[in-house]
């Protein structure tokens, strides 16, 4: 009976649709088996192409059926996936990093400077004396000639006055005289022939008691009425000139020493540190040994033969298979 080959299990693990290395159970605590469980076929397919003529070494003179080469092949290989998975891990790891090919120098730096302390500076400042001198200096503004005329237009000020109406009412007016007694004495003078003189001859004598007057006069009103009449005054247009004569407007201002004088005194200052500077920076280039030419043919070497899954299709085949002769 012929051994089974790595062929020979491709197509069984194809018909059973499943992964030729290892059951999705097992894929799945690997990150860097992800790609190969979601892509198995193709990988298969590649694996199986490339090394149809390997067996595994058992197989050679002890297991007969394929079913049974398939499942301790795969038992295999999960325990070489177990005991290298430190190694595949760091493998993907790198082959997923992003990197710049023609730079061949990066280096991160970061350090942080720590200041702490106390910084006192001192500052003695002589006795200093500042002296301005402000020669005479004299301002003379020239006014000229000014004429300034104001036209006063022709001006019209009316004044309607309404009709008017005074009334003065009067009220009843009681006058009283009160006449005392009154006594009227006529005396009578005789003279005799051919005589200038005059003597008494006799004397008349009336007497008026006393009494009293009362006149009363009635009340009455007076009433002025006064006709409306309108008011006109007339003005003139005018002209007003008022003219100023060019006149000199001289200042003069003596000359002034002005003097400060600022005492000697002593400036102290001090600086307390507690911060901390942290400081980033990457360095990246070419440092010139190598040529950009050179980082670039380099890099296409590397990409054209490196394959992380061939890297495990190796190992299985050196740790488990040999070569079948037909």
């Amino acid at each position: 009976m012929s051994k089974v080959t790595i062929l020979d299990m491709y197509k069984l693990s194809k018909a059973q649709s499943t992964p030729l290395l290892a059951v999705p159970s097992v894929l799945a605590g690997y990150d860097f088996m992800a790609e190969y469980a979601s892509g198995y076929e193709e990988y298969d397919r590649y694996f199986a192409k490339t090394r149809r003529s390997f067996a595994p070494i058992w197989n050679l003179d002890m297991e007969d059926d394929s079913t049974d080469v398939l499942a301790e092949f795969r038992e295999d290989v999960e325990s070489m996936l177990a005991k290298n998975a430190e190694k595949y891990t760091r493998l993907w790891a790198l082959t997923q990093k992003e990197y710049d090919p023609l730079e061949n120098y990066r280096r991160h730096e970061s350090y942080t400077d720590t200041n702490s302390g106390k910084d006192t500076v001192t500052d003695i400042i002589a006795q200093q004396m500042d002296t301005t001198v402000n020669g005479q200096r004299q301002t003379t503004d020239v006014n000229g000639e000014q004429t300034v005329v104001t036209d006063l237009g022709q001006r019209q000020t009316t004044d309607v006055v309404g009709q008017q109406t005074n009334t003065t009412i009067n009220g009843q007016k009681q006058t009283t005289d009160v006449i005392g007694s009154k006594t009227t004495t006529v005396e009578h003078e005789i003279s005799g022939f051919n005589s200038s003189n005059y003597e008494d001859s006799n004397k008349d004598v009336t007497t008026d008691g006393s009494h009293t007057d009362t006149h009363t006069d009635a009340s009455y009103t007076d009433q002025e009425t006064m006709g409306g009449h309108t008011d006109t005054q007339t003005e003139a247009a005018a002209k007003d000139t008022v003219t100023k004569q060019t006149y000199t407007d001289t200042h003069t201002l003596a000359q002034v020493t002005d003097t400060v004088t600022h005492g000697a005194h002593t400036d102290s200052h001090e600086t307390s540190h507690g911060h901390k500077v942290e400081h980033e920076a990457t360095l990246y280039g070419n440092i010139g040994v190598t040529t950009s030419q050179e980082m670039a043919t380099q890099e296409m070497e590397l990409w054209s033969k490196l394959n992380f899954y061939d890297i495990i299709f190796e190992d299985i085949i050196i740790n488990f298979c040999n070569l079948v002769v037909e």
